[in-house]
């Protein structure tokens, strides 16, 4: 009892303190504006005005007070008025929302140029990003002046008050479902990748892969720029391995994909991987196959690899290992049996696909995001007639786990930073280079490319 009585004269406290502190906040607001009248009296009209906002709501005396520091360079004549501008990204998250001052004659592309972050075009010196706004063939930004749109910068005429609005708009008519992908890539490449490189205990081949996979296809983002090669290259250099480890193969996978990612030699990752391939279960027989193809290792070289994709596929397989022997074919085109593998371990995957997506010991995130990276590698659309169930398709059914740029392992479920977020993040990647390369086979865990030899000079 003394505890409750305790905690209610504390909370008592704090509110009168509070409320104490907003009416000193108003007192001295107020005295301000009226110190302002006596100097200023032409503008007396926009100061009343502020005073009677302050009376009918005195509980935004900070947005108050932040429209009286937009007068005052107004009122001692630095500037003649001022726009506010706000900036909206194709996120729908607003990026910039200020009061900027302007003299009169001043034009809202210059106003634009000197007050906020700018990236322009080399060629054309065209505006491309706002504020940070991201950079998309299938968007542009576009203007609207009191929700006029602009079609010229330079000969739009305004006044002091008048609002304009950036938005990053689309330029092209993807459908819904496209540019809600969008939109959830470039919320987690935002507000949730970072993370992925500083506070996560190992290196994510799903968050690696994606952004990689973004910056060879020309988006908008790079490796660099949330993690140095050098400093990867450090992390892989000092790494201890437990070989004894159940997941020791799944772990020399996801190293080796990083380091071709980040352009890192991951020759000493693949012998360790040579040295336990006698002794793999059938997931690790793919996991060892995609390693393998990704450092180009010829058919010949993994042809036992290849009869155990081949006998498994008749087995009824388990949706993962379905997942995994797909991605891993995906680098063996050329293998006499590629098109009859694809075709059966896509029908297995059809018989457990519902419109919560791909069933492993029931529908999940993980499961729904291997099986649409694992189509989109061997050129399977996931919203084609086959992938449909009820209305639904396997990408509508992948974002019924997404929420502000994050997964979850269930419908419902809570949020998933390990395994469900930068896996689904890495489906919606592939399938989002796959549809703006018009549906091309993309896989997200790509060989590097092999340079062009140069020709000797004579």
């Amino acid at each position: 009892m003394v505890k409750k009585i305790s905690t209610f004269l504390i909370i008592a406290f704090m509110s009168l303190s509070l409320s104490a502190c907003g009416t000193n906040n108003r007192r001295n607001l107020r005295s301000e504006i009226d110190a302002l009248l006596a100097e200023y009296p032409e503008h007396a009209e926009e100061l009343e005005a502020l005073k009677a906002e302050l009376d009918q709501n005195p509980h935004n005396v900070y947005r108050i007070a932040e429209k009286l520091e937009t007068l005052k360079p107004i009122l001692a004549g630095i500037y003649d008025g001022y726009l506010r501008v706000k900036v909206i990204d194709l996120t729908n998250e607003i990026l910039f929302d200020k009061d900027i001052h302007f003299r009169i004659g001043d034009k809202i592309e210059d106003l634009i140029r000197v007050c906020l972050p700018i990236e322009e075009d080399e060629e054309t010196n065209e505006i491309k990003s706002i504020a940070n706004t991201f950079i998309d063939s299938n968007y542009h930004l576009q203007y609207f002046l009191n929700n006029e749109l602009l079609t010229n910068l330079k000969t739009a005429d305004f006044k002091t008050k008048d609002t304009l609005i950036v938005r990053n708009l689309l330029k092209y008519n993807l459908s819904m479902l496209d540019a809600t992908v969008d939109q959830v890539i470039y919320k987690f490449l935002r507000n949730h990748a970072s993370k992925y490189f500083t506070k996560m205990p190992v290196l994510d081949q799903y968050v690696v892969s994606g952004i990689s996979l973004l910056e060879r296809n020309g988006y908008d983002v790079s490796l660099a720029s949330f993690a140095s090669r050098l400093r990867i290259e450090d992390y892989y250099r000092l790494k201890v391995y437990d070989t004894s480890s159940s997941g020791y193969v799944k772990t020399l996978l996801q190293d080796i994909i990083n380091m071709i990612n980040f352009g890192i030699d991951p020759t000493n990752a693949i012998n360790r991987l040579n040295n336990v391939n006698s002794k793999l279960s059938t997931l690790q027989n793919n996991y060892v196959l995609l390693a393998l193809g990704l450092i180009n290792a010829s058919i010949d070289n993994v042809a036992d690899l290849l009869d155990v994709v081949d006998s498994s596929s008749t087995n009824n397989p388990a949706a993962d290992i379905a997942a995994s022997a797909l991605i891993a074919l995906a680098n063996y085109r050329d293998y006499d049996k590629y098109n009859l593998l694809v075709t059966r371990y896509n029908n297995n995957l059809i018989t457990k696909f519902s419109p919560n997506g791909i069933d492993h010991y029931g529908a999940n995130c993980v499961s729904t995001a291997s099986a649409v990276i694992a189509l989109i590698a061997n050129g399977i659309n996931p919203v084609s007639d086959p992938w449909t169930a009820n209305g639904s398709n396997l990408i509508n059914a992948l974002l019924q786990y997404e929420e502000n740029g994050e997964f979850s392992w269930s419908i419902d479920g809570e949020i998933d930073t390990a395994f469900s977020t930068p896996q689904g993040f890495g489906a919606l990647v592939a399938y989002k280079v796959y549809r703006d390369l018009n549906f091309t086979p993309v896989k997200l865990f790509e060989a590097p490319a092999i340079p062009e030899p140069i020709e000797p000079e004579e």
